[in-house]
């Protein structure tokens, strides 16, 4: 199954360890939006998405087009759900949000992501979270 698939089923799955799970032990994930957030291994990836499902419990990934071939994919999503609880500046007052972005992939040589470089807009998130006019 490509690494872009396994990531989906995790996020799908709202557990944030499934979605850990995919990484590499000492895997990276970098999200680029208002500004970098690096995620060095695996404990970090999964306090990252632990605090993001927490926030948004229902959550979903939807996978719109995926390019690659298994030891570098790139793929463009939408991440929708509902912002109950607060997630650093965002309130959680039960907000639809959904988010347009893309990532890039790269594995590790045991079929794990070394990788993911995740980029969206932050503009465009804080203005469907309701942060903006």
């Amino acid at each position: 199954m490509p690494l872009v698939e396994t990531l989906a089923v995790g996020w799908n799955s709202q557990d944030p360890a499934q979605v850990a799970a995919q990484f590499a032990t000492d895997g990276v994930r970098h999200q680029f939006a208002m500004e970098e957030v690096r995620l060095e291994g695996r404990d970090a990836i999964l306090e990252m998405i632990t605090g993001i499902m927490h926030a948004v419990p229902d959550c979903s990934l939807e996978i719109c087009r995926h390019f690659g071939d298994g030891a570098s994919e790139a793929f463009d999503w939408v991440f929708r759900g509902t912002v109950k609880n607060d997630f650093g500046p965002i309130p959680g007052n039960g907000q639809t949000i959904e988010l347009p972005g893309c990532s890039l992939l790269s594995a590790a040589d045991n079929g794990l992501i070394a990788e993911e470089r995740v980029y969206w807009d932050g503009v465009y998130f804080l203005a469907g979270a309701g942060m903006l006019d």
